[in-house]
């Protein structure tokens, strides 16, 4: 893996889920895309909840990871 800018960082991440008939919400994936323009391009797909929140809080996305722990107070 490249190493990681400490500058000039931008990124699109997303969490991808499913919404049951009942109206649960089934975390499917976390994707993290991250980029500088200058060489830096990075995208992981983490399928494993537990995984996406500990890899969101590492890199600094605090909100993400806060939205990945709903999934787990929704019963995943």
């Amino acid at each position: 893996m490249l190493n990681r800018p400490t500058q000039g960082i931008q990124s699109r991440n997303r969490v991808q889920y499913e919404t049951t008939t009942e109206g649960r919400k089934i975390f499917r994936e976390y994707w993290i895309h991250e980029w500088d323009g200058k060489g830096y391009d990075v995208n992981e797909h983490i399928n494993d909840l537990d995984q996406a929140i500990k890899r969101a809080r590492e890199l600094g996305y605090d909100s993400d990871a806060e939205k990945l722990e709903q999934f787990k107070h929704s019963g995943n």
